[in-house]
């Protein structure tokens, strides 16, 4: 190959990268089908996960707690990396479906479901834990990539405790950017300018966030059982979430849960879970993957795609020094 086609191999081939880079699609990867899903520990006081539901560590619960009553009695519907504790008169008690843990120990209710015994539906599994924690690493990427999106839409605080959120009018991925500081008296949304069927990213910026309120104006945004609206906490380290009714994802992959009550109807994603004696419940709904964002391209392709012009414009001069 000569140097000039050489050249312009690597220069194509780094606007090829470039192009590749252009757009990403937005997934919660091994997180998808589940309504609850944390990479340390759980520990609740009370409350119900109506569907599937993975620790990564210890899932300790100190009153009733129910997991799997929506979900279906096909799926492994719960997956503890450690082991499932009941304390002080608590269990955990799983509706439907299978039970894996990687710990030592599964206290829970002899009886099982459906006719089953604990033993029939609990497995020990090496696995689970190792899986959740390389979803972490995963997720944080995706939560820091959504949250580097440029807002397409416009915030404003009206006087009657409400955020407005007012979209683009047809795009179908519409972006809002608030500060967490911004939302300690907000207890309502509203939306528009938004389409029904267009995917809704509402990025909270802050270290501690703390979300109260009904947010229903959300609820345009789900059918089938399923929500095209995400919270994403790309920075938060601790959350807490008071009388909440939200249909939404919230991706919060940093961030310590406590003290929260109310109902989450979409996924729920965090580092840890500590919760007693307040009972927050999370539905069933699934997030629908598939969002098309702007991707952020590998340092690498800039390098290749540089190399490439660099090397033609060094050919050129040397064309013209000839």
């Amino acid at each position: 190959m000569t140097v000039l086609k050489l050249t312009a191999a690597l220069a194509l081939a780094g606007f090829a990268a470039m192009s590749q880079a252009a757009s990403t699609t937005v997934s919660l990867g091994n997180a998808s089908g589940y309504n609850g899903y944390f990479f340390g520990n759980y520990q609740t006081g009370s409350g119900d996960v109506e569907g599937r539901l993975a620790v990564g560590g210890n899932l300790t619960s100190s009153g009733g707690f129910s997991v799997g009553a929506k979900a279906s009695n096909k799926d492994v519907n719960l997956s503890v990396g450690g082991n499932i504790l009941a304390k002080n008169g608590g269990s955990v008690q799983l509706e439907k479906g299978k039970g894996i843990y990687g710990g030592t120990t599964a206290q829970v209710p002899a009886w099982g479901h459906d006719g089953l015994s604990a033993s029939q539906i609990y497995a020990k599994s090496s696995s689970v834990a190792a899986s959740i924690a390389a979803s972490k690493t995963t997720l944080t990427q995706e939560s820091s990539l959504i949250g580097s999106l440029k807002a397409t839409g416009t915030v404003r605080y009206g006087q009657s405790m409400d955020a407005v959120l007012t979209g683009s009018g047809n795009g179908k991925v519409q972006v809002f950017n608030l500060n967490a500081a911004d939302l300690g008296k907000v207890t309502s949304f509203s939306v528009s300018g938004v389409a029904k069927d267009a995917f809704v990213f509402v990025n909270i910026f802050g270290s501690n966030v703390n979300l109260t309120g009904n947010f229903d104006a959300f609820k345009t945004f789900t059918a089938n059982n399923s929500t095209r609206v995400m919270f994403n906490l790309p920075g938060a380290t601790s959350l807490s979430l008071k009388n909440m009714w939200l249909d939404a994802a919230v991706l919060a992959p940093k961030a310590n849960i406590g003290n929260s009550s109310g109902h989450i109807n979409g996924p729920l994603i965090a580092n840890s879970f500590t919760n007693s004696p307040s009972a927050l419940e999370l539905g069933a709904m699934n997030y629908v993957n598939g969002a098309q964002i702007a991707a952020v391209p590998e340092p690498e392709t800039y390098a290749l795609m540089g190399l490439g012009l660099t090397a033609m414009v060094l050919r050129l001069r040397r064309r013209k020094t000839a």
